[in-house]
């Protein structure tokens, strides 16, 4: 005979199985060919990839995602865990991306640094960093042309260009009360 098992609100949370994680940020390709949107990895619950439904062939897949070994390089700060509070973002990986409007790429802030993803050949992209290492960006945006990416770091508003290594700071308050670029978390 078979056991049965209480529900618990413990085992609720603790269970991968029974959470669920609704797709999110829709977009459609520049050219049209496809729709993305961000989903968990099938192999992690906890972690978005980017999902992609082509439109011509009726094929959908996970198509981009971080690797599955990735571990930050640092702790997040009190900022970086600030907004992810106030964006209800409780998961790892992708979890925003802009596709570039004349380019066949797509900008994905990950852990405090941008990255271009090249998808000339959809079945291979290929990442590369557009911040430095030591970067610690948030609130990244695309401009409207995809020229600049312009983000917060150290509470200062900065700007760059797509095709420079290097970011330029607009606003220079060192007071850490003052926060240029965002809203205050109330």
């Amino acid at each position: 005979m078979e056991e049965t098992r209480k529900l618990t609100v413990g085992s609720l949370f603790d269970n991968d199985d029974l959470k669920t994680i609704p797709a999110r940020a829709f977009q459609f390709a520049p050219d049209g060919s496809c729709i993305t949107f961000l989903y968990p990895k099938a192999s992690n619950a906890n972690k978005l990839s980017i999902w992609r439904f082509d439109i011509s062939t009726r094929e959908l897949r996970e198509w981009i995602s971080t690797n599955t070994d990735y571990k930050p390089s640092r702790s997040l700060t009190e900022f970086e865990k600030n907004e992810r509070e106030r964006k209800r973002q409780f998961t790892q990986g992708i979890n925003e991306y802009f596709w570039h409007p004349h380019h066949p790429s797509i900008i994905a802030p990950l852990e405090g640094q941008v990255f271009s993803i090249n998808i000339d050949n959809p079945d291979k992209p290929r990442w590369e960093a557009l911040t430095n290492k030591e970067t610690t960006a948030t609130a990244t945006q695309l401009s409207p042309k995809g020229s600049y990416i312009s983000f917060v770091e150290n509470n200062n508003l900065h700007v760059q260009a797509i095709d420079q290594p290097d970011s330029k700071p607009i606003t220079f308050d060192s007071d850490p009360l003052i926060t240029n670029g965002l809203p205050d978390f109330l």
